[in-house]
């Protein structure tokens, strides 16, 4: 069997305002930032790891404190996006709840996402995706994203799945490159911040404009 390995926001789930709130109290509180939120939407696709950093440098945190105090903050945001997450709606993408039930047996399946491992965690259990998915790398793990998907496919090795291809599936060019720099191939879905041409252009190996085509996805996934 193949490895299908899925990004979460934009891809399995809609992006949640818990997430995005938590990282200006953890910044807040770890290191000193007034952070401005229309700031959160220059990174589609990064991991909270490298989210965390980016901020800190660019509101003039010197870097030796930023790398000391990185375990604190990532920990004070997965407590404050617990807290804040329970009284939030997540909403489920169009078809992604479908794909996994159909790739259940068929293909082995695991997330590469750029969550911290309690939010994404969090994420899967609250809509029950939990179930289908036996391996992850998330991003309080790596800096780099291409890293994550060497990570979940050394993970996979060690619990002998046995996996032929790695397929990362994902909504932004910084998926596509990923999978490339990280030996996987890429389906690419238009459903996050980025057009089909722009997915195209970034290099993935197949587009779709949604997950919705349940059929079409599987046979793709466990033909690579």
């Amino acid at each position: 069997m193949n490895l299908a390995l899925f990004d979460i926001d934009g891809t399995l789930l809609q992006n949640t305002k818990a997430h995005q709130g938590s990282f200006r109290s953890a910044v807040g509180n770890i290191y000193g930032i007034d952070l401005d939120m229309h700031d959160m939407t220059q990174y589609p696709g990064w991991t909270d790891r490298s989210i965390i950093i980016a901020i800190a440098r660019q509101y003039g945190v010197p870097d030796a404190f930023i790398n000391d105090a990185l375990p604190d903050c990532i920990g004070l945001l997965e407590r404050t996006f617990s807290n804040e997450f329970a009284k939030e709606r997540l909403q489920v993408l169009p078809g992604a709840a479908e794909l996994l039930r159909a790739l259940d047996g068929r293909a082995h399946q695991g997330v590469v996402t750029g969550n911290c491992a309690n939010i994404g965690y969090t994420k899967l259990a609250r809509v029950e995706f939990d179930r289908y998915i036996k391996v992850g790398a998330f991003g309080s793990e790596r800096t780099v994203r291409s890293e994550l998907v060497a990570l979940a496919k050394s993970r996979a090795t060690e619990q002998r799945m046995g996996y032929k291809t790695a397929i990362v599936i994902g909504d932004t060019p910084r998926d596509v490159l990923a999978a490339q720099e990280g030996g996987a191939k890429c389906i690419a879905v238009a459903t996050g911040n980025y057009s089909i041409g722009e997915l195209s252009a970034a290099g993935a190996d197949v587009v779709v404009a949604t997950l919705e085509d349940t059929n079409h996805l599987v046979n793709l996934i466990t033909e690579f």
